[in-house]
């Protein structure tokens, strides 16, 4: 009765473990949809968003007899097309790019490893326990 007792006790662990782990998962995914619904909040996208538009329009601008970047200029004088294209920049842009929303993908693939590890756990002791309840 002591080891059937003993398994119980270590079934009882093993479950309010899984319970913390899958609270912790559901945590981690909840932080990566973050990063891909406000990705501005992980990454400066607007020198990022400037620094593609002065590479994609550096030849224009060094045409101009002005020194003025791309992105100065199309701020200044069409705010509205620099906007446009400021949302498409962030509606296209790699979240996989961002180390903290690779650094969560990594934990999140950690943690759902140690969740099937506790499930298989789980399921032996309640094998071993049926096992032992059923020789009684």
């Amino acid at each position: 009765m002591d080891t059937l007792q003993a398994l119980q006790d270590q079934l009882s662990n093993l479950q309010s473990e899984l319970v913390i782990k899958q609270k912790e998962l559901k945590d981690l995914q909840s932080d990566l949809l973050d990063i891909e619904h406000n990705p501005d909040q992980y990454a400066d996208l607007d020198s990022q968003y400037d620094d593609f538009l002065d590479e994609l329009y550096d030849d224009v601008c060094e045409a101009l007899p002005v020194s003025i970047t791309a992105s100065e200029l199309i701020r200044e004088f069409d705010p509205v097309m620099y906007r446009c294209g400021f949302s498409d920049f962030i509606d296209q842009f790699d979240y996989s790019s961002l180390d903290c929303y690779t650094d969560k993908e990594s934990e999140i693939e950690d943690v759902e490893s140690e969740i099937s590890d506790l499930e298989s756990q789980i399921e032996d002791l309640e094998n071993e326990i049926e096992d032992l309840e059923n020789n009684e």
